[in-house]
């Protein structure tokens, strides 16, 4: 069945999402609303999908260049559409490129030179399934299969590379593999810095995580331990907590 235009509206911007790899879920807007966004004035969306994490940290942000890049080419030109009609239509952008390609042209290009690592900010809600498999029958299943070209480990350790001197890496993947992201993160030159631990109501388990990564030898000094939090979304199916409002009461209407 062909994919039909379906429209999500927050308060300052409606998106559409039904032709991209993957609809506006909890996760992306998590993220989009959790990440740090402050002395930035680069950032980079990597799996942009439709744009929605773009969109928002667009909305946080007074000044800036936001950047999407997205392999699925149905997601590109649904993020086009939805950046042009948006109110930051002249600070977003989106490719068509992957990321591993996207790192190697970055460090080749001549920008380097006089700019060299300039990325403030690399934000993701990167596919994090592991199945085995190398190709995918739908663009959903592809967008949230890891593969060589993406998956939480290439985004922290190629995103490590073009980051500026104080620049972070956000993302949201479950917890487990939150928990092996830490052991393996100071081999990239990263440390992390903070990170949020999710669950749907007070009586299941934490099942996701947001975290953000800084290089560490900026980091190591002035943030000696991780800032820990956690979040739950609802008192009662239906009922948002208190926490879940405040983090996203700019976003969503309902809040």
């Amino acid at each position: 069945m062909d994919k039909k235009e379906v429209v999500f509206r927050f308060k300052r911007f409606n998106m559409n999402h039904g032709l991209s790899s993957m609809r506006i879920g909890v996760d992306a807007v998590l993220l989009g609303a959790w990440c740090d966004v402050r002395n930035t004035s680069s950032v980079l969306d990597v799996g942009t999908g439709c744009g929605v994490i773009a969109l928002m940290i667009a909305q946080r942000l007074p000044y800036g260049e936001i950047e999407g890049i997205e392999i699925d080419l149905p997601s590109v030109e649904e993020a086009s559409k939805n950046f042009a009609s948006s109110l930051w239509k002249d600070r977003c952008h989106v490719s068509h490129i992957d990321f591993l390609t996207y790192v190697k042209t970055y460090k080749d290009s001549d920008r380097t030179e006089n700019h060299k690592n300039e990325i403030d900010l690399i934000v993701s809600n990167p596919p994090y399934f592991d199945s085995g498999v190398k190709t995918y029958s739908t663009s959903r299943l592809l967008a949230r299969h890891q593969g060589s070209e993406l998956s939480p480990t290439v985004l922290l350790r190629e995103g490590a590379r073009i980051l500026s001197c104080r620049g972070r890496i956000a993302i949201i993947v479950p917890k487990d593999v939150g928990d092996k992201l830490e052991n393996e993160v100071t081999s990239y030159g990263l440390m992390i810095i903070r990170k949020c631990y999710v669950r749907g109501h007070d009586k299941a388990p934490y099942k996701r995580v947001l975290m953000e990564f800084g290089r560490y030898e900026n980091c190591r000094n002035e943030i000696p331990n991780t800032i820990v939090s956690y979040l739950t979304l609802e008192e009662k199916p239906g009922t948002p907590t208190e926490d879940y409002r405040e983090l996203c009461k700019e976003f969503y209407l309902k809040f």
